[in-house]
């Protein structure tokens, strides 16, 4: 069988070329920005377009994550995903009894401290009188010296003219002898309570009943954490945990949205941020249905840029393009629009939108 000329193979791969070439046209046309492929207009022709950027419905300070300052197992979880509540009330309580038992410790350590400051300063107290006695004692002794030497000479008056034997010399001798050593005990002795200073051990024992009641603090401020309470009125979005749970320190366990208007965040790109000012009207839009509108202003323009977040739209752009948020007010409907809400923003570069 003889094919027709036209499905001779040279044809067929001139068609495929063309095809080829039509798709890459089309994918270009799907994935790089418009003006690429847009046609050269007449100067003063094209109307300045109005900026319009991406949003998203939020509070004054944005959705809070809640955590507890301390880790436990959670005893009772006390509100609801969706309740409103108001600023104080207590959210989630943690099992409280290892600090308690901590508590329990260090009330023991303060006791003894203050026991230790007491004999401290019965000490101090007492410090006097001790020197006197021992001054007295001292004294007695040097007395008791000076009789014993005076003996001894009178014995050895008496040994000169052999009254006595030599065993009863040696005896006086070494009585002298052993009462100056007691002597001298007594003088060291007075001594070192004289160079004593009794304020010492009263501060470092003042120093130790301070460092047992901040040990003491710390349980007693781990109890009190173990209740989360509301930072304020608002409503309690998700709850992140469980009754029986444990959790560790600083970890997110509620995320709260506090009470106040709803506001729009709205991207906006470098290219369009000179025509955007605080006070300039805006229509806000449904990104989903966008015959849903509602007017509003410009309330805040940021300061810095920030990589773009990531809010989908159609058609496709680029994810690395930086913005400077811009905080928009508005009167949201009844019921007002959810928090996270994807919106679209049209800026009025002129008068402000119809109501």
């Amino acid at each position: 069988m003889k094919w027709p000329r036209f499905l001779s193979w040279p044809w067929l791969v001139a068609a495929a070329l063309v095809l080829i070439a039509l798709g890459v046209v089309g994918f270009g046309r799907l994935s790089f920005p418009a003006w690429l492929f847009a046609e050269a207009e007449p100067a003063g022709s094209a109307v300045p377009l109005e900026p319009e950027c991406l949003g998203r419905v939020d509070v004054e300070g944005g959705v809070r994550d809640l955590a507890p300052v301390r880790g436990g197992r959670v005893a009772e979880l006390l509100v609801k995903e969706g309740e409103d509540v108001s600023a104080g009330t207590v959210l989630l309580r943690l099992d409280e009894e290892p600090a308690r038992l901590q508590i329990l410790q260090a009330q023991a350590g303060r006791d003894a401290a203050l026991t230790q400051l007491a004999l401290a300063e019965e000490a101090a107290r007492l410090h006097p009188g001790r020197i006197a006695a021992a001054e007295a004692l001292w004294d007695g002794s040097s007395r008791r010296v000076a009789a014993a030497k005076e003996g001894l000479r009178l014995k050895e008056r008496m040994h000169a003219q052999r009254l006595i034997s030599d065993e009863e010399l040696a005896a006086a001798t070494e009585e002298v002898r052993a009462l100056e050593a007691v002597a001298r005990a007594e003088e060291k002795k007075l001594q070192g309570l004289r160079e004593q200073n009794p304020a010492l051990q009263v501060a470092q024992a003042q120093a130790e009943v301070g460092r047992a009641k901040a040990l003491l603090a710390e349980p007693e401020y781990a109890r009190t954490r173990c209740v989360l309470v509301a930072p304020g009125d608002g409503t309690v979005l998700r709850v992140l945990t469980g009754v029986g749970e444990v959790v560790a320190p600083e970890t997110p366990v509620l995320q709260f949205a506090p009470a106040g208007p709803r506001i729009v965040r709205a991207e906006v790109e470098q290219e369009f941020l000179h025509r955007i000012k605080p006070g300039q009207a805006v229509v806000i839009k449904d990104e989903i249905r966008p015959e849903l509108s509602w007017p509003g202003r410009v309330q805040r323009v940021g300061d810095w840029f920030a990589p773009q977040p990531a809010l989908p739209r159609q058609p496709p752009r680029f994810a690395d393009v930086a913005t400077v948020e811009c905080e928009i007010t508005f009167d949201p409907p009844a019921p007002p629009l959810r928090i996270g809400h994807r919106v679209t923003v049209l800026f009025r570069d002129g008068a402000p939108p119809a109501e």
